[in-house]
């Protein structure tokens, strides 16, 4: 658009062009430019934050990529202390509770790390009369989301 408009300019210098072609320049000129500026604008607002501190794990759009409405765009885990989920029978809760403590064996890292109940589920599994319950590490810098392992209760039972 600059082009032409400079172009209808030295047109009309030469006498080879009309005042009609230089303004109809100008005018497609600043319109272009106005789109540009509203593009900008909106490329300024596209920003992603995540609704916690954490990690991506996959990225599944890219880039110059349109989101789709309702479609995943990111995949994050939190950076926050580690969580171990646990499912244990339900004949477990006579003894079971909150704040008691258990060791937790990383199958990955082939090490075990002190952790302590932090809540138990509200729902035992009618099927397979088992429950879930949630346990927080006291220090635990190399487990990972999705690793797995056995918790040992031996303490507790006795």
């Amino acid at each position: 658009m600059e082009v032409a408009y400079q172009s209808a300019l030295i047109l009309e210098k030469r006498s080879a062009g009309s005042r009609q072609d230089i303004e109809v320049s100008r005018a497609r000129l600043e319109r272009a430019s106005a789109e540009a500026d509203g593009m900008r604008v909106k490329i300024d607002q596209c920003e992603i934050k995540a609704p916690y501190d954490g990690r991506v794990v996959d990225l599944q759009i890219q880039a110059h990529e349109m989101p789709v409405t309702g479609k995943p765009i990111v995949s994050i885990v939190s950076d926050g202390d580690a969580e171990v989920e646990l499912i244990v029978p339900s004949s477990w809760l006579i003894w079971i509770r909150v704040g008691a403590d258990f060791t937790f064996f990383a199958e990955e890292t082939r090490k075990s790390y002190p952790a302590k109940i932090t809540r138990v589920g509200a729902a035992v599994d009618a099927v397979s009369q088992t429950i879930k319950i949630y346990g927080g590490f006291a220090t635990a810098p190399d487990v990972l989301p999705g690793m797995s392992g056995a918790a040992d209760f031996l303490k507790l039972r006795n």
